[in-house]
């Protein structure tokens, strides 16, 4: 087998964590944990099986999305990725209250102390870390809650540019056991469109952080499920295996 060299890996997205840590963890999930993410609003995440990226196809996906006009954009062929479409194709719930983060350090020395026994910084906390805490965990407790909630972050709406997983989801200010109440599906398009912006500027180094299963989905959604021409006719779509 050839070994690859550098030209191999041009135009290749870059990405801190690849979904496989986000659909192990749910599957992994008691029966009293799957009953809390369906009772909150987050059923439709049961059925997240992604596994990786393909690194190259997102690098074209992700140059061709329209900041201005928040779209894929393909020659004379536009997909539009509005809080609706992020309804639909992963399925976040789309509430009438907007998503509110309040950084709080009492919240976020609480959940990292779960932890210290691995790590000497805090804040250094991986997403396979987090994946083990919900695998070790039968019960739906607050923690938990706020681990599923950090990993669905990091993997379906914001991802980080270093090792470490963003923590700033963990300032929620809103009622975890009601997140079906809050708009996730604005929340995400806002982080998408910020996340192209910066990428923009050096594609072929910056990590980027955006919705990737966003992008790639709706992508599948429209052309496999769907004539283009029929899009706006959605219906559920289970989120499918790669």
């Amino acid at each position: 087998m050839r070994k690859r060299n550098k030209k191999d890996f041009e135009h290749w997205l870059l990405v801190r964590y690849q979904p496989k840590v986000f659909a192990d963890a749910v599957r992994s999930l008691s029966p009293i944990q799957k009953k809390w993410v369906k009772a909150t609003g987050l059923s439709s995440l049961l059925s997240f099986r992604m596994n990786q990226y393909p690194q190259a196809l997102c690098y074209h996906i992700a140059s061709c999305f329209d900041v201005n006009m928040s779209a894929l954009v393909f020659g004379n062929v536009t997909i539009p990725i509005t809080e609706e479409d992020v309804n639909e194709v992963i399925g976040l719930p789309l509430g009438g209250r907007n998503v509110q983060v309040i950084r709080s350090s009492h919240i976020e020395d609480a959940w990292r102390d779960q932890f210290k026994e691995y790590i000497k910084h805090g804040w250094k906390v991986t997403a396979n870390m987090v994946c083990d805490a919900i695998k070790n965990s039968n019960q739906a407790d607050r923690l938990f809650k706020l681990n599923f909630m950090v990993l669905m972050y990091n993997i379906l709406i914001e991802g980080p540019t270093n090792p470490y997983v963003k923590q700033n989801i963990l300032g929620f200010s809103g009622n975890l056991d009601q997140c079906s109440n809050y708009n996730w599906c604005s929340y995400l398009v806002a982080q998408l469109r910020d996340a192209v912006l910066t990428w923009n500027e050096k594609p072929d180094s910056k990590y980027f952080t955006g919705s990737l299963p966003m992008l790639v989905f709706s992508l599948i959604y429209i052309y496999v499920f769907f004539d283009y021409e029929k899009h706006s006719s959605h219906s559920t779509c289970t989120l499918i295996e790669l």
